[in-house]
């Protein structure tokens, strides 16, 4: 497992539509952390860029301006 520690940048809201429903996507943007805490600096060291972009049906997961884990583990098949 590789844990990574991304900043929440940004997060937009549009609309989408699965058959005649309509429904929101929350879209959110994320860059790798590099300052801010000892913490952020120790993770620079070993991830020093990165970018994520993930879209949710919930509301409120997450929040500009906060930081977030990620664990990307290998799938086995």
């Amino acid at each position: 497992m590789t844990r990574c520690k991304f900043h929440c940048q940004s997060v937009r809201k549009f609309a989408t539509r699965e058959g005649l429903e309509e429904k929101f996507v929350y879209e959110a943007e994320f860059s790798a952390v590099y300052d801010g805490s000892e913490e952020n600096k120790e993770f620079f060291k070993w991830t020093p860029s990165g970018s994520l972009k993930i879209g949710v049906y919930k509301e409120d997961v997450f929040q500009p301006g906060k930081d977030y884990y990620v664990d990307l583990t290998e799938v086995v098949k």
